[in-house]
């Protein structure tokens, strides 16, 4: 098994104490990044007041899963080492972020076409 951190919605301008000793960009799904991307694109569907902040592990704590970063042991399913599929932290995801990451991205995007483009 793994160790296992989850609490409560910190408020939207803050995250948890427990959060911010591990709290990474990505980490695996339902995390900073993917929540300010919904957030950005599709606030009608999202619910900020309910964001959580569950770490399944940290790397240096015993059992066979672990968290990014870390050498992947084997595959798994959300549901096996969260009970909520949130594995990271969306209490400081903002659609701010959101929309700046989605700049981003789409600038590289079409930077990456442009020169591919060129090699033909």
């Amino acid at each position: 098994t793994t160790a296992s951190s989850t609490t409560p919605p910190p408020a939207a301008s803050s995250p948890s104490p427990a959060c911010v000793s591990c709290s990474s960009f990505a980490a695996f799904h339902a995390n900073t990044a993917e929540t300010a991307l919904l957030y950005a694109t599709a606030p009608q569907f999202t619910r900020p007041e309910d964001a959580p902040c569950h770490y399944p592990a940290r790397i240096e704590d015993p059992g066979e899963l672990r968290p990014e970063n870390a050498p992947a042991t084997y595959a798994w399913a959300s549901q096996d080492i969260s009970p909520h599929g949130v594995m990271g932290d969306a209490t400081v995801a903002t659609a701010e972020k959101g929309r700046k990451w989605l700049e981003v991205a789409t600038a590289g995007y079409i930077a990456g076409l442009t020169e591919h483009a060129a090699s033909l």
